[in-house]
């Protein structure tokens, strides 16, 4: 897959996610500015992009938007910078605030945000960012919690190794994460969604099944060919939406026979029992 296809996905992603409050930004503290301190973090930030030479310069929280914005500027064109955050509502408050341009206007760095850092993880690797090639910081406006919670990311993204050569792409991608245990890619759906025999295809062959639930009274006809192309094994599930988007994911955490789901539109790893019957 090419770099700017991957990073259009990603940007896709993130644009799809943040009109979702997730539950998450009720509490959240704010960030107290440091303008003092600016340019120090930038010249900090700098030097961890920069050391080893390496392509990707993870940053991780975007705090209120400066950093980055300043990064995005001030990064020498041979590093692509990440931007991964657990608290979509600070992005969009650095949005609120007119921050984040380089974002919206989808040039060469990227914004990944989710309230699961198993979902920053998956989408990074199948990506094709290792720890390897990688630099990375923490935002030094980082609370305690969060600080602590990207420390845990980092030391399961060390583990993250990106397996095969330049003919096998994200087939063979392999995260700690999936060597831990199964995983399910939940999918919600109807079948006339767009392009639904692309997002089947796009699935990587790791993944141990893909389990679908139709919103219809029975499963659509089409179902077996929309997911002809998919490299994994799928399963398709029907019931009526009804205006009932948790009913539907309840259905499918029911339907699930893995220790780990990705499923919804925050992208949730979670735990849970063994499946229920439907």
């Amino acid at each position: 897959m090419s770099a700017r296809l991957m990073r259009d996905q990603l940007h896709r992603y993130t644009a799809a996610l943040l009109p979702y409050a997730l539950g998450n930004g009720a509490g959240l503290s704010p960030l107290v500015s440091a303008p003092d301190k600016e340019d120090a973090w930038l010249r900090q930030a700098l030097r961890a992009a920069e050391r080893g030479g390496r392509e990707h310069f993870l940053l991780l929280g975007v705090g209120d938007g400066r950093l980055p914005d300043a990064l995005a500027e001030a990064l020498p064109a041979s590093v692509i910078m990440t931007v991964l955050e657990l608290q979509p509502e600070r992005v969009r408050a650095a949005m609120r605030e007119g921050r984040l341009g380089w974002w919206r206007e989808a040039g060469r760095h990227r914004l990944v945000a989710d309230t699961s850092p198993w979902a920053l993880l998956v989408l990074l690797v199948q990506a094709g960012v290792v720890s390897s090639d990688a630099g990375m910081m923490l935002h030094p406006a980082l609370k305690e919690a969060e600080r602590e919670a990207f420390r845990r990311w980092q030391r399961v993204f060390s583990g993250a190794v990106l397996r095969g050569g330049a003919a096998d792409t994200d087939s063979d991608v392999s995260t700690a994460a999936a060597k831990a245990a199964a995983l399910t890619v939940g999918v919600i759906t109807h079948a006339e969604e767009p392009r639904l025999d692309d997002f089947f295809a796009s699935v990587p062959s790791w993944v141990h099944e893909v389990l679908v639930v139709w919103d219809a009274p029975g499963v659509p006809a089409a179902a077996d060919r929309l997911s002809r192309g998919c490299p994994a094994r799928v399963r398709h599930h029907a019931r009526p939406l009804d205006g009932d988007f948790g009913a539907q994911r309840n259905c499918v955490l029911e339907q699930c026979a893995t220790e780990w789901l990705l499923t919804g539109m925050s992208v949730l790893l979670r735990r849970h029992g063994p499946p229920c019957p439907h």
